[in-house]
């Protein structure tokens, strides 16, 4: 089961709407219509995707038109035009996006002089207020007319501004939804992987090499599930085997029995990892700083290769995703990297229970 955390209510969702349309886009929209006379009507549209800072993003875009209530598909058709002109509803008049990044950029600067927050925050209080309005599954290199939904029309009526909301609730239960907090970069997230991989899996592995001489690879696997202390602890295990390469297959069908085909005439792998892991444990300067914190940085670090909706009552063929397999070289351990990367959108991501 998917587990979201809301920020706002219902209600207060409703109401930071409001107030972004009041603070924001009615703004826009009052300079749009000043400077271009011609104008009488225009539209707000939203999507939700990835850009350089958040992965839940919620954007907009807002469109104009000279006649009572815009052209939607002329404006979609106006992207296909070479030059982005939309003859239908801005005839004679600069394109779309001119428009709307000419008045945004004064709207901004004014609302920077004046120290008011009357901007569009795609990575903050937009995601409570939109999300639920925009389409799933969308990306930046989809045109407007593939990721964007309309929300509202704006129709001038003499001096005022007429809102009428036309967005649909596609998804509901992302109301109010709590936008992702991290605290690593992607590339911050990939160090520190590479970190824990080289101070506490390898020492571990190497451990394990050391004391069963016949080992010659092993894999690390990891799972989120909720456990005593939190609900997004992030989980590791280490399997072993005499082979080049690990046969996971194998590992499956035994689970917690003998394995013959990857450990013969050894221990059980539950029994080699636990047995390692203790002798580990015990050796205070290997892990003091380095050792697998389910509750914390495993997290940020490893939360987006992990399966969604898993918990401890799964097997370990259910719950667990390979992320590494680690062959002997000689006196050196080589890692391959072949986990993928299954939620990006927990990359890096803060843990519930965080102290900075």
């Amino acid at each position: 089961m998917v587990k979201y955390i809301y920020s706002h209510s219902k209600e207060e969702a409703a109401e930071l709407r409001k107030r972004i349309i009041q603070n924001f886009v009615i703004p826009v929209f009052r300079k749009a219509f000043e400077r271009y006379p011609q104008l009488n009507s225009a539209m707000l549209l939203v999507a939700q995707y990835w850009d350089d800072e958040a992965i839940d993003a919620v954007h907009h875009v807002l469109f104009f038109s000279v006649l009572e209530t815009l052209k939607i598909k002329a404006l979609f058709e106006a992207e296909l035009h070479p030059q982005g002109l939309d003859p239908v509803n801005l005839p004679g008049l600069p394109r779309q996006y001119s428009i709307q990044q000419s008045i945004e950029k004064e709207i901004h600067d004014e609302a920077r002089i004046a120290e008011r927050s009357y901007t569009w925050e795609s990575n903050g209080e937009t995601i409570p207020a939109f999300a639920a309005f925009c389409k799933e599954d969308c990306h930046q290199d989809m045109m407007v007319s593939e990721a964007y939904s309309p929300y509202a029309i704006l129709h001038r009526k003499r001096e005022n501004i007429e809102v009428k909301v036309i967005g649909k609730m596609r998804r509901p239960w992302l109301d109010g939804i709590k936008p992702y907090e991290y605290i690593y970069s992607g590339q911050e997230a990939a160090n520190l992987r590479e970190e824990i991989v080289e101070n506490y899996v390898n020492l571990v592995v190497k451990m394990a090499f050391d004391k069963y001489p016949q080992l010659n690879s092993a894999m690390l696997l990891v799972a989120q599930y909720w456990d005593d202390e939190a609900d997004d602890a992030v989980h590791e295990i280490l399997f072993f085997s005499v082979l080049g390469t690990i046969d996971i297959e194998t590992v499956w069908k035994n689970e917690c029995k003998a394995d013959p085909v990857n450990l013969p005439g050894l221990p059980r792998q539950l029994e080699i990892l636990f047995s390692v892991r203790e002798e580990f444990y015990k050796e205070e300067s290997l892990w003091q700083e380095h050792y697998w914190d389910d509750n914390g940085k495993a997290i940020p670090a490893f939360a987006a290769f992990c399966k969604e909706g898993c918990h401890q009552l799964m097997s370990f063929s259910e719950a667990y995703t390979p992320y590494a397999i680690l062959r002997r070289k000689g006196e050196e351990i080589e890692v391959e990297v072949i986990g993928k990367m299954l939620r990006p959108w927990l990359d890096g991501i803060k843990p519930e229970e965080w102290s900075e």
